[in-house]
C-alpha cells in the first residue's frame, strides 16, 4: 500500500512543479513529501516478515517385521535333535510317552480299568466336546480341559471287584474302540486301538516335527532380510 503513496506523491509533485515552477518554496515543500512518502514506501517494504518455509513431509520408515521366536527353544534336547536330523521316534518321558505328530498315523491307547488315560495337547491348544469322538461312548468315557483330553473305560475284559466294596463288574468282550481329537490348531490325533491292555498308557503328547522346521525357516529368512537392511 505505501508504494502506492509514494508514485501519487512523485506525480503530484511534477504536476505541481509546472504549475508552481515560479514558487521555489512550494516546489521544495513538495519535493519533501515526496522523499517523504518514498522513505515511508522502503520503510513499508523492509518491515514485510520473511517468506515462511514451506515444510517438507519426511517421510516414515516402514517398521521391521517381527523376527519369529526360535521354535527350538524350549523342546527336550532329543525331541529338538530328532527334529534337526529329521527323524521321527517315540520318546518316553517319565509316565508320558511323546510320539511325533501327523494326521495320517494312529495311535494306540492301553488303558485299565479305574485308571484315566491323558492326552496332553499344546500350551495353545483345545478342544471341546463337539470335536471329541468315540467310537463306542457306552463302554468309554472322556473328560475335556483346558489343554488335555482324559479317557477311561467304564468297563472291563476281566470280571473284577470295586476295592473296598462288594460290587463287581462283569468282563465285557468288546472293550476296544477309537478315539479322533479334532482341535483349534487344525490337529487331529486319531488313536486306534484304544483298547484294555498293558503297558498302561498313563500320559501322552506329541512333537511337530514339520511345523518347527518350517517355522525355523522363516526366523533364518527374516534373520537374513535384516541383516541385508542393516
Amino acid at each position: 500500500m505505501t508504494h502506492y503513496i509514494a508514485y501519487g506523491a512523485i506525480a503530484i509533485s511534477f504536476l505541481l512543479g509546472i504549475y508552481w515552477r515560479n514558487s521555489q518554496m512550494v516546489y521544495l515543500a513538495m519535493m519533501g513529501i515526496v522523499l517523504g512518502g518514498a522513505l515511508i514506501a522502503f520503510a513499508g517494504c523492509a518491515s514485510q516478515p520473511p517468506p515462511q518455509p514451506v515444510p517438507v513431509a519426511v517421510a516414515t520408515p516402514a517398521p521391521k517385521p517381527p523376527i519369529p521366536d526360535d521354535p527350538y527353544v524350549g523342546l527336550p534336547a532329543d525331541v529338538a535333535d530328532a527334529i534337526r536330523n529329521n527323524q521321527s521316534p517315540t520318546f518316553h518321558h517319565g509316565i508320558t510317552w511323546t510320539w511325533p505328530y501327523s494326521p495320517d498315523l494312529q495311535y494306540p491307547l492301553y488303558c485299565q480299568p479305574l485308571h484315566v488315560t491323558e492326552i496332553r495337547l499344546q500350551p495353545d491348544e483345545t478342544t471341546d466336546r463337539h470335536n471329541v469322538q468315540l467310537g463306542d461312548s457306552t463302554r468309554w468315557g472322556i473328560l475335556i480341559g483346558a489343554h488335555d483330553v482324559k479317557l477311561f473305560p467304564r468297563g472291563t475284559n476281566v470280571a473284577i471287584t470295586v476295592p473296598g466294596s462288594q460290587q463287581t463288574i462283569p468282563a465285557d468282550p468288546n472293550m476296544t474302540t477309537n478315539m479322533v481329537i479334532t482341535t483349534n490348531r487344525g490337529h487331529q490325533y486319531v488313536f486306534n486301538p484304544v483298547k484294555i491292555g498293558k503297558p498302561l498308557t498313563e500320559a501322552v503328547s506329541f512333537y511337530y516335527g514339520d511345523e518347527v522346521r518350517t517355522q525355523y525357516a522363516a526366523r533364518q529368512a527374516a534373520l537374513k532380510q535384516e541383516a541385508q537392511v542393516q
